[in-house]
């Protein structure tokens, strides 16, 4: 595509010579200083936009302390295996595994991994200053006018996949790689979000995945003696009780999505005047500090309408 556009660059380019440079001559639109005070009010105006962000968004933290969110647990936990990295084989041919050829969960307990994600989810939410409600006390939920919303896990999914640990370096031109076995478990997470009250308003869909996996500390040595390249490391392997804890380690990152979602659909509402790529912003509270989430944040899956 570059060499494309230099082409066609080179072909539409006038050829100027001599004596047209001489004749040509050029009338600034505006004089440097001009300039100068145009960017400067353009930084300006950019800067204020985005301190009306924050502003917001604090705002939403300080004095919005009455929101109410119902969550859903969902109809059961989907478990996969495969024996090689799934993002690396074709969507169409790739068909899950026997279960019992997995490390960990064929002997995992449903019920206990679905929970160990929901008392963390709902225990962090809290930690947010947000009214949890369940289907204990699903009917007081439905009786609330404002600040309402349901977040229903429609799908939670863990896979677990055989990988592969990658090493390389390079030492005096020559490239050097090291292969190991690696063992990885992801959980997925499907939540359907609503308003309650706001029956216009379209369902939305926002995914989250978390993983785990063998952890290989390590590194290349060269024997100055033997004129050989050596890789020393320490595995540290996976083990079932680091896949609870996954759950209990998704459980906070999703509460920590759910509050960035309501947070930043306060400032979007209040904002007067959106920016052409709005910042998405997440609050941090151990620190108190809102700050950019950049790609710490849910996913949202576009619906066919």
């Amino acid at each position: 595509m570059l060499r494309l556009w230099e082409n066609h660059r080179r072909k539409t380019t006038p050829i100027i010579n001599k004596s047209t440079i001489q004749q040509l001559n050029f009338y600034p639109l505006f004089d440097s200083k001009t300039i100068q005070i145009i960017l400067g009010l353009l930084i300006a105006v950019m800067f204020s936009s985005c301190m009306t962000e924050r502003r917001l968004a604090s705002q939403f933290v300080m004095t919005e302390n009455n929101i109410n969110v119902l969550i859903m647990p969902p109809t059961a936990l989907i478990k996969s295996y495969y024996s090689v990295n799934p993002a690396n084989v074709d969507p169409d041919s790739l068909v899950a595994e026997n279960l019992e050829d997995s490390r960990f969960i064929k002997s995992l307990n449903d019920t206990a991994f679905v929970n160990y994600f929901l008392r963390s989810l709902n225990h962090y939410l809290e930690r947010f200053q947000l009214n949890v409600y369940t289907p204990q006390n699903i009917d007081a939920f439905f009786q609330l006018d404002s600040n309402a919303y349901l977040f229903s896990v429609a799908q939670l999914e863990l896979l677990e996949y055989d990988d592969k640990y990658q090493d390389v370096t390079f030492f005096d031109t020559v490239a050097y790689r090291v292969v190991l076995p690696q063992t990885t478990v992801e959980k997925s997470v499907w939540f359907e979000f609503s308003e309650l009250n706001k029956p216009d308003q379209p369902l939305e869909v926002y995914y989250s995945m978390q993983s785990t996996g063998d952890f290989f500390d390590g590194g290349f040595y060269w024997n100055w003696r033997t004129g050989e390249m050596t890789y020393r490391h320490t595995r540290y392997e996976l083990e079932e009780a680091d896949v609870y804890d996954l759950a209990y380690f998704a459980g906070r990152k999703n509460a920590q999505y759910i509050f960035d979602l309501l947070m930043n659909r306060y400032v979007a509402q209040n904002i007067k005047r959106q920016r052409r790529t709005p910042v998405y912003y997440q609050y941090d509270i151990d620190q108190h500090q809102i700050k950019r989430a950049n790609q710490d944040r849910f996913i949202k899956i576009p619906q066919n309408n």
